[in-house]
């Protein structure tokens, strides 16, 4: 979680750093501080499965759109956002994000 839960600042090295602690082979999900494409891609470089997104959508005047520039298919206005809902015996099994987000373009 990159909220640090006493000041609530933000920061996503938090989640940079800690991939090191992470142990390999299990669901790997970056916790707030999610607001842009770049912060998406970001924690697919790290080798985030998932990104958890609430602040950034619930501030959005569109969140549908929000999503979808999220992912970069903003261009695909008429679409609907993805939806991805898992559980946590799903993390397992989740590819990178980075190959999602391949994918959604």
């Amino acid at each position: 979680n990159s909220r640090d839960l006493d000041t609530f600042q933000v920061s996503l090295a938090t989640c940079e750093n800690m991939r090191f602690e992470l142990p390999k082979g299990v669901g790997r999900i970056a916790e707030s501080g999610i607001g842009t494409r770049e912060d998406v891609e970001r924690m697919a470089a790290c080798g985030y499965h998932a990104v958890l997104v609430g602040e950034t959508l619930v501030r959005s005047g569109d969140p549908a759109a929000k999503v979808r520039d999220l992912l970069g298919t903003a261009a695909r206005a008429g679409a609907p956002p993805p939806l991805v809902t898992a559980t946590s015996d799903d993390l397992r099994t989740l590819p990178p994000l980075g190959e999602a987000l391949a994918e959604a373009r």
